[in-house]
């Protein structure tokens, strides 16, 4: 199919959202999906490396004092890491990116919930700290792998039922997919995060032109590639394959897929600052739970209206080219 065509029409930005929360009316399971992850991050066991980042920063911190650099500022900033792996939970890798089950609580540092103190475990060891990784996030991305297969169905009711063989495809091509397209992020930021401390360092104000510039070209880069996963749940494409047919189909619609995100943004971050409003032992945070997985679960299913919109109007015009 030609996608390089100029075309008028326009996927429908206000009635794919209205049409993510319409049809999760019909399909509430998906919300065991969010649901039951934060329950999971609320009342199971921590795994944090607490000892082994310890003794790893103690390690820096001696190397740090022969060099010249400001003593009061590798002090903040080892404490600052000190706090961070004190709460960080390698669970937390169960919320996979891009494909993955969306979470209220994957990045909140839970110590206690309703019923007290959760137990910790502290991974003294570094081969257990990569297993925990590799075994929490292939088990998000299994998670992820599904939930997106039947939020994809939510949106496309009528569409063919697919063989358990496809899901098995589908989610060896969304791992390669996450793999290339956290790399690239890395490869994309690097640069321009060392380009923006040197000019940071020379003025503020350089900084935040370069801070500015980077943030769009990276948006530049997101909204397309946003809709690779749907191009491999819902054409069966490789990952090689959705990336690119994501670059060519969205490029036309632009505008209307930038318009559709950022109102996504939007209304996920602005209901998020509501839902982690309860403290961690409170009743209310069940509220939040469930009021996050509401609507990212209706969110998503939208994104997958969206992308089958804009199969629709390419396949209208394929068959308007073939007849003519």
């Amino acid at each position: 199919m030609n996608y390089s065509v100029i075309i008028r029409k326009q996927p429908k930005v206000f009635a794919s959202l209205g049409e993510g929360f319409k049809a999760l009316a019909g399909h509430l399971y998906l919300l065991l999906f969010p649901i039951g992850l934060d329950l999971y991050f609320l009342f199971a066991p921590r795994f944090i490396v607490s000892e082994l980042a310890n003794k790893t920063l103690d390690q820096s911190l001696t190397l740090l004092q022969g060099a010249n650099q400001s003593q009061d500022a590798i002090n903040q900033a080892i404490a600052s890491f000190r706090t961070f792996f004190e709460y960080f939970s390698l669970s937390s890798a169960l919320r996979t990116y891009p494909v993955g089950v969306p979470s209220l609580l994957a990045g909140r540092p839970i110590a206690e919930n309703i019923f007290g103190s959760l137990p910790v475990h502290d991974l003294s060891h570094g081969g257990q700290f990569i297993l925990a990784i590799l075994v929490f996030s292939l088990i998000g991305l299994i998670l992820g792998t599904l939930y997106f297969f039947w939020s994809s169905k939510a949106a496309q009711p009528t569409s063919e039922k697919k063989p358990f063989k496809t899901i098995i495809t589908a989610f060896l091509n969304l791992f390669i997919l996450s793999l290339v397209m956290i790399l690239a992020m890395f490869l994309i930021s690097l640069p321009f995060a060392l380009i923006f401390t040197l000019f940071n360092s020379i003025s503020p104000v350089l900084g935040l032109i370069v801070y500015f510039i980077t943030a769009m070209v990276l948006l530049s880069v997101i909204i397309p590639l946003y809709f690779a996963p749907h191009a491999v749940v819902v054409l069966g494409q490789n990952a090689l394959q959705a990336i690119t047919s994501s670059l060519k189909m969205i490029r036309p619609f632009y505008s209307s897929a930038s318009i559709f995100l950022t109102f996504e943004v939007i209304i996920a971050f602005l209901t998020n600052m509501l839902w982690q409003t309860p403290a961690d032992n409170s009743p209310l945070l069940f509220v939040g739970i469930f009021g996050h997985a509401l609507v990212t679960t209706a969110l998503l299913i939208a994104s997958f209206h969206y992308f089958s919109d804009v199969i629709k109007i390419y396949e209208e015009l394929f068959v308007t080219q073939k007849a003519t």
